[in-house]
């Protein structure tokens, strides 16, 4: 289990999101942590819109951890996805 939570905010209809959902398992279990330990939550829920929006984000897929976050096709793209996890999760 990763000490800061990870969170992921997705929609149903979107094509990054997509890409995400199949890129992170084995991206975050490069960097030794499991998809269990991500919270999925899904916009839809108007709760978890206002909560990305509280976070100054208004597009998805964004993945947060801790005070980092990556959004869009940033987030969908390997290379990115890869270092962004490095970085994060070695704080």
């Amino acid at each position: 289990m990763v000490e800061m939570p990870i969170e992921l905010f997705t929609s149903a209809g979107c094509v990054n999101c997509r890409k995400l959902k199949k890129l992170l398992p084995q991206t975050l279990a490069k960097n030794g942590v499991s998809i269990k330990d991500v919270i999925e939550r899904d916009v839809c829920d108007a709760t978890v819109l206002a909560d990305l929006l509280m976070l100054g984000v208004d597009t998805v897929p964004t993945l947060r951890i801790g005070d980092s976050i990556i959004t869009g096709e940033d987030a969908a793209n390997e290379a990115k996805l890869n270092a962004f996890l490095k970085e994060n999760l070695k704080k």
